[in-house]
């Protein structure tokens, strides 16, 4: 996973579900479009299921599977919808 310097805020954001937990939207960062998902369950369990999946993802290289680009963890309060 590349390591950026500053938080780039995300722009142009773009709503695609939101399902039980976990939120999906596409945005503009650093001048890529993304896919962003968000979890928002704050259970233990959802949290390990959602970081294992981050690690799974980061460690794929296939040029049909999306890249890992970043990943944090934020407060609920920072989550702008």
């Amino acid at each position: 996973m590349q390591e950026y310097p500053t938080t780039q805020p995300l722009t142009d954001r773009a709503p695609l579900a939101e399902q039980p937990g976990v939120y999906s939207e596409s945005a503009l960062w650093y001048g890529r479009r993304v896919f962003v998902k968000t979890l928002v369950a704050e259970d233990p369990d959802s949290l390990a299921r959602f970081q294992h999946e981050g690690r799974v993802a980061a460690s794929l290289r296939h040029p049909l599977v999306a890249s890992l680009l970043a990943s944090r963890i934020a407060s609920r309060s920072s989550i702008v919808r």
